[in-house]
């Protein structure tokens, strides 16, 4: 037992240095090294079990005993909001909602309705608008005038 953990401990050390590597070769034996770690040990336990493995030892509670039921997760609609790359978000959406809790689909979220905050500087309300129009037609006019007297 002690040889196995020794083992396992020099294993981990070694992929601890190529972690830190700089190229992508030898952060992929990294992962490859750490997984092979971490095998080993429930492989050996394996064999010393007769092949029976983990979950089969009196009073073990493994992930194989558990019954997952994701059936209903899955088939729960998805939210309907637009991502940076083009598709849609994979969110489960919000009870009632058509949108996930991260893209306003929670109670309260979103901007207030009469939002305050686009009148900070008033460029963009009705009067700033039929203002900048008239000004517009004014300076039209202007050169118009101007194009007459040349």
């Amino acid at each position: 037992m002690a040889q196995m953990v020794s083992v396992h401990v020099m294993a981990m050390r070694c992929a601890n240095h190529l972690a830190n590597a700089d190229d992508v070769a030898r952060q992929d034996c990294a992962r490859a090294l750490g997984k092979l770690a971490r095998m080993f040990p429930a492989q050996i336990e394996d064999g010393v079990n007769g092949g029976r493995g983990r979950s089969s030892q009196a009073g073990s509670t493994g992930m194989s005993d558990h019954a997952r039921n994701t059936g209903p997760m899955r088939a729960s609609p998805r939210c309907s909001a637009k991502i940076r790359t083009g598709g849609s978000s994979r969110l489960p959406a919000v009870r009632g909602n058509k949108r996930c809790r991260m893209h306003s689909g929670a109670p309260g979220s979103g901007a207030p309705r009469g939002n305050q905050n686009a009148r900070k500087h008033g460029r963009i309300t009705r009067d700033a608008i039929a203002g900048r129009k008239q000004i517009q037609a004014l300076l039209g006019e202007a050169r118009k005038l101007l194009q007459e007297m040349k």
